[in-house]
């Protein structure tokens, strides 16, 4: 019988560092891994067997992520950066997975492990200025791909940041669970990105979730204290259960266009 595979996705422009998260994971003796970095700067050194590495040109990173998740072939996905490394064995969030299969169904449900930056456990707050956040970090959470094609995967309308949030929320609406475990951990050692992308598309993006999200009477907020997925602020504003605006997915265009195809693919081996 064949082992599941599991496609773990980045969004890639630090090759430097991929190395460095390749060798932090554990090889798994229950799943296949594949790796898939997705970015425009490409490394100057081989990659093993099981890395896929697809040059973009200079695109937005939500776009990176949709390009990886476009080419995984697992029957599972996770999705990191590439200034992460994995603390502890993945066949435990395989183990995880399947217990609570058992009691909820596998259909739609996630698994999210522990996120530490600069050593502490960020999980919740990773949600960004929001207290009583809507889930925990996506970072390394286990779940079937085909739960990432059922929400359409990923609103092109962000550019940066915050299209994780607007993810899970959407999942949220369609039924899903998140459980969380702390025996893995993804850890980011790195800086995260705070070139001018991001410093420009921060505000951008926040704007963009909240208009998504936020219920409005009148151009006036409004707390449905009923539907409230989250607080954020003040807590005298909260984001809604409810998605207000349609959702955008990328289309063939959007990715083809600057997607330069996989440069570097092997068979599913550990070295």
């Amino acid at each position: 019988m064949s082992k599941p595979t599991l496609s773990i996705c980045i969004t890639s422009n630090r090759p430097q560092f991929w190395m460095r998260l390749y060798e932090s994971i554990i090889p798994s003796l229950v799943m296949e891994i594949e790796l898939i970095f997705s970015g425009p700067v490409k490394p100057d050194y081989n990659l093993p067997g099981n890395v896929v590495y697809i040059e973009t040109k200079n695109i937005k990173p939500p776009q990176c992520v949709q390009v990886a998740i476009n080419a995984a072939q697992g029957e599972f996905i996770s999705l990191i950066a590439d200034d992460c490394i994995v603390v502890g064995n993945i066949d435990n969030l395989f183990s995880e997975y399947n217990k609570i299969c058992d009691k909820e169904g596998c259909d739609n449900i996630i698994v999210s492990p522990q996120f530490r930056y600069r050593g502490k456990d960020d999980s919740t707050p990773y949600a960004r200025h929001m207290t009583g956040a809507p889930t925990t970090s996506l970072v390394l959470a286990f779940f079937k791909t085909q739960l990432m094609k059922d929400t359409g995967g990923i609103d092109k309308n962000f550019l940066g940041v915050y299209w994780d949030i607007d993810w899970i929320m959407r999942f949220y609406e369609l039924g899903g669970k998140v459980f969380k475990i702390s025996s893995v951990a993804a850890n980011e050692l790195a800086e995260g990105i705070s070139g001018r992308l991001y410093k420009t598309t921060k505000h951008r993006d926040r704007e963009i979730l909240d208009s998504f999200w936020v219920r409005k009477i009148n151009d006036q907020e409004i707390v449905p204290s009923d539907t409230a997925w989250c607080f954020y602020g003040n807590k005298d504003t909260v984001l809604s259960k409810y998605r207000l605006k349609k959702f955008e997915p990328f289309v063939d265009n959007d990715i083809t266009e600057y997607s330069q195809g996989i440069k570097s693919y092997g068979t599913a081996s550990w070295v």
